[in-house]
């Protein structure tokens, strides 16, 4: 018989994550439904950039963008309390910015959960591939991608050493 071990998944018996996202707005009914409006994990800047010949580019911008997390969880088996953390970090792990705390109460049975309706300002100053952490107490419960993008046009202009090229 092969012996074999199984790791337990620390969230196992509860809570139990049903939705993790970035979205513009959530709307709440008067029934107490949600919705997310316009998901998203990819926010793409077009700029437009001047140049004397083929020189550098200026510095990119200064990106801040103010996106709603919505988390849902379902009790399950698990605790009634626990500490919810969130944190931005970069695609080598690097923190961005301040992490967000709380207390999060799961009162009632197992189907019963909670919603986190969180109005973020989120700040950029390089593109890449960004991770929400959600952690709950000190387990990473998941992470949400959202991916920067900067699409630049050029537009070169003759530096004032270059010779005019005569037009046919």
């Amino acid at each position: 018989m092969e012996n074999t071990t199984v790791a337990r998944n620390v969230f196992q018996d509860g809570p139990h994550l049903l939705a993790a996202l970035l979205c513009e707005a959530v709307l709440e009914e008067k029934d107490g439904k949600k919705s997310a409006i316009r998901i998203m994990d990819r926010v793409t800047l077009m700029l437009s950039a001047t140049t004397q010949g083929d020189g550098p580019l200026p510095a990119l911008p200064h990106l801040t963008i103010t996106p709603t997390l919505l988390l849902r969880l379902k009790k399950g088996k698990g605790p009634d309390r626990f500490t919810l953390r969130i944190e931005l970090v970069s695609e080598g792990g690097i923190q961005k910015g301040p992490s967000h705390s709380q207390t999060v109460m799961l009162e009632g049975g197992p189907d019963r959960g909670y919603d986190l309706v969180l109005s973020m300002r989120l700040e950029f100053d390089q593109e890449g591939l960004y991770w929400i952490n959600v952690y709950l107490d000190q387990y990473l419960l998941t992470r949400v991608p959202l991916r920067i993008v900067f699409l630049i046009q050029r537009t070169m202009v003759p530096t004032p050493d270059e010779p005019k090229r005569p037009i046919h």
